[in-house]
């Protein structure tokens, strides 16, 4: 253990007597001899001219068309949660009496408009026929791409009162 505390001692002696007579040599003489010199920590390195220049996208990233986001499906769906809600409650409360889903696949052209339309479920056929009659006008932002979507809801049982 003192070995290696002699080791430290002396290297700090070493490095403080090679400052010390780098300071004093001729060739870092000034007006002031006990002043040190101004160590060079690379303000006057050139690195080259230095630019402003805006970074330049990757061709083939910009070029590739992009179809609907998931947000963008969200919200349209999110808009239109009342009228699937419309469509299930219409039906009689006896076909409502068991909670049921639907997946609505639906097939959208880049201009919005839903081309193909598929339900799959256990909902009754009357409230999958008018879900299906209202997606026919639903309207979907604008892509480069056609895109197809799926979408899941779930429609909630209501309580059925004897009479």
């Amino acid at each position: 253990m003192s070995d290696i505390m002699m080791t430290k001692t002396a290297t700090r002696f070493v490095v403080t007597a090679t400052l010390l007579a780098a300071v004093s040599s001729p060739a870092f003489a000034d007006k002031n001899k006990n002043a040190f010199p101004k160590l060079n920590c690379g303000e006057s390195y050139v690195l080259g001219a230095h630019k402003n220049a805006v970074p330049v996208a990757d061709k083939e990233a910009v070029a590739k068309p992009k179809s609907l986001s998931d947000s963008q499906v969200a919200e349209v769906m999110k808009n239109h949660l009342d009228e699937i809600q419309y469509c299930w409650n219409r039906l009689p409360a006896k076909l409502r009496s068991s909670d049921a889903s639907v997946m609505l696949s639906m097939s959208v052209a880049p201009k919005g408009d839903v081309v193909d339309k598929t339900l799959v479920g256990d909902a009754p056929q009357e409230a999958k026929a008018c879900i299906a009659g209202l997606i026919e006008r639903w309207q979907f932002p604008a892509a480069e791409l056609a895109s197809d979507v799926e979408y899941p809801v779930a429609l909630r049982a209501v309580s059925v009162r004897a009479r």
